[in-house]
Formats: C-alpha cells, structure tokens, sequence
C-alpha cells in the first residue's frame, strides 16, 4: 500500500506541474503533497527528480521554485540533483531558493564527496554581489562539511 500511495504521488505531481492549465497554488500544494512522502528514507524515481528539477529551473513562480528546492534538498543527493541547486544558486532571482540551494549544496557536498559543490559554494561565500545572508550561509555551510 505504501508503495502505491508513492507511486500515485509521484503520478499526481507529474500531471500537476505539467498540467498547462494548473495554477501555481496547485503546483505548490502537489509538490507539497509529494514532499511529505519523499526524504531520506525514500529514493524518489528520476522521473519525479526530473520533474522537480524542470520546475525549480523553468518555473515562473518563486514560490513554486522554492517548494521544487525544498523537496529536491530531501531527497537522498545525486548528481542531478547537485547540478539543478548549483544552477539555482548561480541564477535564480530569489534569494530563499538561493539559500536553500546552498543547503543541498552543503549536504551533496557531504553525501557525495563532491568538489564542484564544496566550490560552487565556496564561490558564493565570496561573491560580493549575493546579499550577505547568501554569503554567510555559504560560508557556514562550508565550515560543517568535513573535509
């Protein structure tokens, strides 16, 4: 039955978010919906990755982007997963998507050893053109991974 139920939300948020004539209320509470039964304990399908990378990149909604890195950040990390936070951080407009790329960014970097996020962030620790609460997430993020 658990599997069903995540197999149907996986469907769910895949016609949702791809629905032309969804609302981006709709899209967030699919996603919403779907993030409750994803996280650690359960690897999404790269299908339901997929979907939730095409909306934190395509999405027109910050608030729908934010609940797409929000979910992405619970997932187990991969490297898909890695590249759509690192595009995040680097171009979306909203600094709450930005700062919750920072935290995949951190926890890709911990769970897959990976030198192109340790220097995705440490990029953004430096950059003087992010708002200083970007900067110091990065910053602090960078101090908690073990190297």
């Amino acid at each position: 039955i658990e599997q069903a139920a995540l197999t149907f939300g996986h469907t769910l948020l895949a016609y949702v978010v791809n629905a032309p004539s969804a609302t981006e209320g709709a899209r967030g509470r699919a996603i919403d919906l779907v993030s409750r039964e994803l996280g650690e304990k359960a690897a999404a399908s790269p299908e339901i990755v997929e979907v939730l990378v095409r909306t934190l990149r395509e999405d027109r909604n910050p608030g729908v982007r934010k609940k797409a890195a929000e979910a992405l950040v619970q997932l187990p990390p991969s490297p898909a997963i890695r590249d759509a936070l690192a595009l995040a951080l680097k171009r979306d407009t909203n600094p709450a998507v930005r700062m919750i790329a920072v935290d995949g960014l951190a926890k890709a970097a911990t769970g897959l050893r990976d030198p192109l996020s340790i220097e995705t962030l440490r990029s953004k620790a430096a950059d003087e053109s992010e708002p200083g609460f970007v900067r110091v997430r990065a910053a602090s993020a960078l101090r908690e991974i073990p190297m």
